[in-house]
C-alpha cells in the first residue's frame, strides 16, 4: 500500500538531488577550510556561488528558501536557548551604551550612502539595518576558540551582540512586514512581539517546568516536546503576521531558563548546522552577476569601511569614554567590524517579499563574505595588531574624560611568586604556595576570578600577560618565580621572551599542551614547563 499523501506530489523530483550537490559540496568546501583554518560561513555561500552561478548544477528554487527558512529558525531557537541575561550583570552599561549609538549611527550613514547611490528609500533603510548589526554566531566562536570569551574585552562584545540581538528581535518583524510605516504600525508590531513574549514567561514559569519535569527521562520525548514547542510558536508568529523567526526566538527564551536547555541544545544543534547549512548556500545560489562598473566599486568600498573601519572606530571611542583601558577599548571594537548572519536574513526576506533588487542582495553577500573572512583574521591576530597601533590607541587613552578602576587587590608583601592565571591548576598551585609560605601575586584576564580572590584577601590584578606595562607592575625585581598556568602559545612565548630578556635568573615555569611546544619553550629559555596531559597520564 502506497501512501497518497497531498505534500508529496508537490514536491519537486530533483529536490533531494540539488540537496544532496548542496551539501556534498559544502562538506568538501569546509574541509578545506577547516584545514586552512578559515571560518566556514563564507566558505557556504561560495559553494553557493559555485554550483550555481559559476557552474550552474543547481538553481535556488521556493522548496529550498523553505527549507532555509527553516534552518534560520533553528538557529535563532538556539540562540535563544543560550541567552542569558545574567552576562550582562557586569559589563550592561557599557555594552548597551556601545551598542545604541553604534547602530544609529552605521544606520544613518548606510541610509546616507543609499540615497546618494539613487536606492530607494525603502532600500535605503534595509541596507543601514543590513550594515549596522554584527554576527554573533562567528565573534562568539572565535573568541571561544581563542579561550577569550571570559576576557574583559570577551566579556564586553558577548554584551554588545546580545543588545544587538534584542534589537534584531524587533527589527525583523517591523521590515518583514508590508504596509505603510506609521505611529500606530510600530505600536502595533511591538504590542504583538510584546505578548508573545509574555505569554512565552507565562509558559516557561507555570507550565513548561511541570511538562518536562515528567518527560526529561525520555530523551527522545524530550526532544520531539521541544521541536513542538518551536513549531507552536511558529506558527503563532505566522498567525500574527510576525516572521517565524520571531517566534522560533522566543520559544528559545521560554525554554532557556529551564534546566534541560543543555541537552535540547545538543540534540536541536545538528538539525540546526543541517539547515543553517542550506540557507547560507542558498544564498550563494541566489547571487546574480552585477556590472563591475566604477560606481559599484566605489559603493562596496564605502560600505566596507563603514562595517571594518567605522563601526569599530565607534564602539572603541564609546568603550574608552567609559573608562576602559585603550587595550580593552580596542580589541572589543576590532570584534565587530563585519555583518551580521541577521543581515543576510534581512537582505534574503526582503528580497524575497520584492522590497530590495537582486543587485542589493549580491552586494550584502559580498559585503558578508568580505567582512566575515576579515573578522576571523582580525580576532586571531588581535593581539599583534594592537602592538602595531597601541601607540596611537594609547594617546587616545590619555584624553579620555574617564580612568578605568583598576580590579586589583594589594598588599604590601614581598612578590616572590608571580602567577599567571589562578583557574583550575593555577588555584590549586596557588595552595600549595601558601603551605610553603610563599608570598605570592595573582594576575588573571578573568574578572569573576580576580573578584573572587579580591573577596579572599589575596593580592591580585586583573590583565592581560601581551601587555609590557603589566611585567612592569609586577614588580621583577623582587620575583624568584614566575608561574604562568596558561596554556596559550603565543602568550607563552612573548612571555619567555619578554622575561628572560628583562631577568634571566628569574625561575619561569609555563604550561603547554603539545609535546612540541613543550620543546619549544625549553629551547626559548624556560626553566620547567608543565604538561597537563603527561601529568594527569602519570597520576592516574
Amino acid at each position: 500500500m502506497v501512501l497518497d499523501l497531498p505534500f508529496m506530489t508537490t514536491l519537486p523530483t530533483n529536490i533531494l538531488f540539488d540537496i544532496v550537490i548542496m551539501i556534498i559540496a559544502a562538506t568538501v568546501l569546509a574541509l578545506i577550510a577547516r584545514a586552512l583554518k578559515q571560518p566556514l560561513i563564507p566558505v557556504y555561500i561560495i559553494t553557493g556561488l559555485l554550483i550555481g552561478p559559476v557552474f550552474g548544477l543547481i538553481k535556488t528554487s521556493h522548496e529550498i528558501q523553505l527549507l532555509s527558512e527553516l534552518g534560520i529558525a533553528f538557529l535563532l531557537f538556539i540562540v535563544g536557548l543560550e541567552i542569558s541575561f545574567r552576562k550582562l550583570k557586569d559589563v550592561g552599561i557599557v555594552s548597551l551604551v556601545s551598542t545604541l549609538p553604534q547602530i544609529v549611527l552605521i544606520f544613518l550613514v548606510g541610509f546616507y550612502v543609499a540615497t546618494k547611490f539613487f536606492l530607494s528609500s525603502t532600500e535605503a533603510v534595509f541596507l543601514g539595518f543590513i550594515l549596522a548589526f554584527s554576527s554573533t554566531m562567528v565573534v562568539v566562536k572565535l573568541l571561544v576558540d581563542r579561550h577569550e570569551i571570559n576576557t574583559l574585552h570577551g566579556r564586553i562584545v558577548l554584551g554588545i551582540m546580545l543588545v544587538q540581538d534584542l534589537i534584531v528581535l524587533f527589527v525583523i518583524p517591523t521590515l518583514s512586514t508590508t504596509g505603510e510605516y506609521s505611529f500606530m504600525f510600530f505600536a502595533l508590531i511591538l504590542l504583538k512581539v510584546i505578548g508573545l513574549i509574555v505569554f512565552a514567561t507565562f509558559l516557561s514559569k507555570y507550565i513548561l517546568p511541570f511538562i518536562f519535569e515528567r518527560i526529561a527521562k525520555s530523551h527522545e520525548v524530550l526532544f520531539l516536546t521541544s521541536l513542538s514547542i518551536l513549531f507552536v510558536f511558529m506558527a503563532l508568529s505566522t498567525a500574527l503576521e510576525l516572521s517565524v523567526i520571531i517566534g522560533a526566538f522566543i520559544a528559545g527564551v521560554a525554554l532557556a531558563n529551564l534546566p534541560y536547555n543543555v541537552d535540547i541544545i545538543a540534540r536541536v544543534r545538528s538539525l540546526r548546522d543541517f539547515f543553517t547549512t542550506l540557507f547560507f548556500v542558498s544564498l550563494g545560489l541566489q547571487f546574480v552577476p552585477i556590472n563591475l562598473d566604477k560606481s559599484f566599486f566605489m559603493l562596496f568600498a564605502i560600505l566596507f569601511f563603514a562595517v571594518v573601519i567605522l563601526k569599530p572606530l565607534i564602539v572603541f571611542f564609546t568603550v574608552l569614554f567609559l573608562g576602559y583601558k585603550d587595550r580593552t577599548a580596542f580589541i572589543s571594537g576590532m570584534s565587530i567590524g563585519q555583518i551580521s548572519e541577521f543581515s543576510l536574513i534581512i537582505a534574503s526576506q526582503a528580497f524575497i517579499s520584492g522590497k530590495i533588487s537582486q543587485n542589493l542582495l549580491s552586494l550584502t553577500i559580498l559585503l558578508a563574505i568580505f567582512t566575515i573572512t576579515i573578522t576571523s583574521y582580525l580576532i586571531k591576530f588581535n593581539d599583534q595588531i594592537y602592538s602595531r597601533f597601541s601607540f596611537m590607541s594609547k594617546f587616545l587613552g590619555r584624553i579620555s574624560f574617564h580612568r578605568e578602576q583598576r580590579l586589583e587587590h594589594q598588599k604590601a608583601i614581598k612578590k616572590e611568586v608571580l602567577l599567571l592565571g589562578c583557574h583550575r591548576t593555577g588555584s590549586i598551585l596557588y595552595d600549595k604556595l601558601k603551605k610553603l609560605k610563599r608570598s605570592v601575586f595573582v594576575i588573571d584576564f578573568d574578572p569573576d576570578i580576580i573578584k573572587e580572590l579580591i573577596d579572599r584577601g589575596i593580592p591580585c590584578m586583573y590583565g592581560d600577560i601581551i601587555n609590557n606595562s603589566l611585567i612592569e607592575e609586577g614588580s621583577l625585581r623582587e620575583t624568584k618565580w614566575i608561574i604562568s598556568t596558561i596554556p596559550d602559545d603565543q602568550v607563552t612565548r612573548y612571555l619567555i621572551h619578554q622575561v628572560k630578556r628583562r631577568r634571566k635568573k628569574i625561575n619561569l615555569v609555563v604550561t603547554a599542551r603539545q609535546k612540541k611546544e613543550a620543546e619549544r619553550y625549553y629551547e626559548m629559555g624556560a626553566d620547567y614547563v608543565i604538561f597537563p596531559d603527561m601529568i594527569t597520564g602519570q597520576r592516574v
